[in-house]
């Protein structure tokens, strides 16, 4: 824990010792207060209750005087009955409660009602009461049995006071007990306070002992400062001598990357060069092959139709052969009917010549179709072997160009680090040139650290001064 909070704690401590003396005596000022007024209000029942007693005592010796009713002497009893009334109600039940002898004019203040055992004790006032306005009230009504209930109120008139005194007696014990528990509270606490004090002063003399020894401490740190000042000084001088030499041998490795990174921009850009080409090179083997392909499918569809030919041909021939055997057998008819059938033996003389030369052409024309077809199949054998050939050359191209794209990356990434080493080597130098700039300025502040710890040293003296009332040393 630290000096602060061992202060601190007392210091809390005692405020909050103070703030909780402050609020119980507020509490308890406040308690007094309401119960002033209940002690009050309770001590005038009991007058009341001689008071009623007379007032209603005057009321019948008049009527029996005078044999008329005195209507001032009875509203006076009614008075009176009204405030007991309106009083016992605020002590049992809280409420306002009047604060004057005449109804007419007084002033009401709210009342809180009484606590145990003095409610309880006002319950059985109020029990009372309710027999004892009923007498009253028969006296006032001039019954048949009015004597009766004055002898009544005169017997009960002390009991009804007991009461009152009761519960009278009841709250200023409580008000007792509140008054006893709030001196015993300021009593504890001015022990606290004390104690807390103690404990405070205590703390105090515990931390000064505690700064004498590290202002000891100090003492002997600041002489350990000024040796090593002087060490920190020459080494610093050392030190910039070495950063110095390490700059200029920056500086030329520096030169000698910048060229290196020069060479490798160059040779990132050739490569992209190259991979550019390479696409290049890679669309048009892509449209070649593409075109081979389409020759392909119509060398397919030359050769489909060449077949096609071919059938129709056949057919020809087919019915060639089917019109000379019709020519014969017409010729042949023709003979058995003599001259009759001469001309039309003529007739199909000529078919059948016709017959024979479609044939002849037909046979012609299927044996040329055949070459036709093999050649055909020869050259679609070619140009699939081509296209197959144009295939393996546009993959490899594409491969080509994939390495070209991995070298051309790999060129860049090479040119960017060499750019990163560069900068890296740029700022290298620049620390370097700055922790020799810091070196000249630690052997300087080594000199002005020297001093400042003979000040030091004169300051923790100032201190023991104060703490000890003596100087280190004897001084």
């Amino acid at each position: 824990m630290n000096v602060k909070n061992k202060l601190l704690g007392p210091v809390i401590a005692l405020t909050f010792i103070i703030f909780g003396m402050f609020f119980v005596t507020w509490w308890v000022t406040v308690k007094m207060k309401d119960d002033g007024l209940l002690i009050n209000l309770a001590g005038r029942q009991r007058m009341l209750t001689q008071k009623m007693t007379q007032e209603i005592l005057y009321f019948h010796a008049m009527d029996k005087v005078t044999a008329m009713p005195d209507k001032t002497a009875g509203d006076s009893v009614k008075n009176t009955m009204v405030l007991f009334e309106k009083t016992l109600l605020a002590l049992t039940d809280s409420g306002d409660a009047p604060l004057s002898l005449d109804m007419k004019t007084t002033k009401y203040r709210y009342c809180p009602k009484a606590k145990e055992p003095a409610y309880s004790q006002l319950k059985e006032v109020g029990k009372m009461w309710v027999h004892f306005s009923s007498a009253v009230n028969s006296v006032l009504d001039n019954s048949y049995d009015a004597e009766e209930k004055i002898d009544w109120i005169m017997k009960n008139n002390f009991p009804l006071l007991k009461a009152m005194n009761k519960a009278v007696v009841m709250m200023q014990k409580q008000a007792e007990n509140k008054v006893n528990m709030l001196l015993l509270s300021q009593m504890i606490g001015i022990v606290a306070a004390i104690i807390f004090v103690i404990i405070a002063v205590l703390v105090v003399l515990a931390v000064v002992q505690k700064l004498n020894g590290v202002m000891r401490g100090i003492d002997s740190g600041a002489e350990g400062v000024g040796d090593g000042s002087i060490a920190i000084a020459a080494s610093s001088v050392s030190l910039a001598d070495t950063a110095s030499a390490q700059a200029s041998a920056i500086e030329e490795s520096s030169a000698s990357i910048m060229e290196m990174s020069s060479q490798t921009k160059k040779n990132a850009k050739n490569a992209e060069k190259a991979n550019a080409l390479m696409g290049s090179i890679n669309n048009i083997v892509k449209k070649a092959d593409g075109s081979m392909k389409k020759l392909t499918f119509s060398m397919d569809e030359i050769s489909k139709a060449s077949e096609d030919t071919f059938e129709i041909v056949k057919t020809i021939d087919e019915i060639a052969f089917q019109t000379n055997l019709l020519a014969l057998n017409a010729a042949v008819e023709a003979a058995r009917a003599g001259d009759a059938g001469s001309g039309f033996a003529v007739v199909a003389g000529e078919v059948r010549n016709l017959a024979i030369r479609s044939a002849d052409a037909a046979k012609n024309t299927s044996e040329m179709i055949e070459e036709i077809v093999k050649k055909i199949q020869e050259v679609g054998g070619e140009v699939k072997k081509t296209n197959a050939e144009f295939k393996e050359v546009a993959q490899g191209s594409a491969e080509i160009g994939g390495l070209f794209g991995d070298i051309a990356a790999a060129s860049a990434e090479q040119a960017e680090g060499v750019s990163q080493i560069n900068q890296a080597v740029a700022e290298l130098g620049d620390g370097v040139q700055q922790s020799a700039a810091v070196s000249e300025e630690s052997a300087s502040s080594a000199e002005e650290m020297k001093c400042q710890a003979r000040e030091m040293k004169s300051i923790v003296n100032e201190l023991v001064v104060l703490v000890e009332g003596k100087r280190v040393n004897g001084e």
